[in-house]
């Protein structure tokens, strides 16, 4: 998936959400979404002998988790 919008995330937004702000982290998490589900999709065989691809939801879950946990370790003030 390719995104359209190819903006960077306003800096209040990375600020806010690197405090823990529920609201701005949530824009991280839906600005990277696209990324993690290609990272997460997986291909299956079915019966008929066919390819499927679904996202493994376990590891779009565990790629959000570090998402989450880089952007609460990130040191904004760091020069």
């Amino acid at each position: 998936m390719k995104r359209r919008d190819n903006r960077l995330l306003p800096f209040n937004v990375i600020q806010k959400a690197t405090s823990g702000d529920e609201e701005a982290l949530r824009t991280v998490l839906a600005n990277y979404d696209g990324y993690i589900r290609t990272l997460a999709m997986r291909m299956s065989v079915g019966e008929d002998g066919g390819k499927h691809y679904a996202v493994d939801e376990q590891i779009r879950g565990r790629l959000q988790g570090k998402l989450m946990k880089a952007v609460m370790q990130f040191d904004i003030d760091r020069e």
